[in-house]
């Protein structure tokens, strides 16, 4: 049986309560802190590190990550063509990095690059036929994931999640 996420972050070690008389005390500030429910965003950053581990293991067969897939998503929803600095913004990612990213895909002929017929500075990731194909079986993987990973939540309560996730303002 898996753990949650809250098990599994407990497991790793969560924020305790300081002893205010012990030698092990910081400060009052972080006894303050530590006596506060403080667990939303440390087990969000965990789940977060646990869907991409558990996305990327069920991608590999397909020669996939998240991040891979990630990007051929968005040049897919593009029209399949879309400029590097574009795709870094929708990334959310620096620009060497996603520099990187298409270079692996370009190596596996998922896409191409070519110069902004519009703009020669501006370079165009182009999916190819074969990226199109692994975009399209990564989204399957993915959505059966999604279902997988959600299985034990009424639809009321995946609706509810949705609308929290959408409130978070970072």
């Amino acid at each position: 049986m898996p753990l949650s996420v809250v098990d599994s972050y407990t497991n790793c070690g969560t924020i305790q309560r300081l002893d205010t008389h012990g030698a092990d005390v910081y400060s009052s500030s972080m006894n303050d802190m530590a006596s506060r429910d403080v667990t939303v965003l440390p087990n969000l950053l965990h789940l977060c590190d646990l869907v991409n581990t558990a996305l990327d293991r069920q991608l590999a067969p397909l020669g996939l990550s998240f991040m891979k897939l990630s990007a051929l998503r968005e040049i897919a929803l593009a029209d399949g063509k879309l400029h590097l600095s574009v795709l870094a913004e929708r990334l959310v990612c620096v620009k060497s990095n996603v520099t990187q990213l298409v270079d692996r895909l370009e190596k596996e002929g998922l896409l191409w690059r070519e110069r902004d017929p519009q703009d020669r500075r501006a370079v165009l990731a182009i999916l190819t036929e074969q990226g199109r194909e692994r975009f399209q079986a990564g989204m399957g993987v993915y959505m059966a994931a999604e279902a997988n990973m959600l299985d034990g939540l009424p639809l009321g309560q995946r609706h509810q999640l949705r609308m929290l996730l959408d409130a978070i303002r970072v």
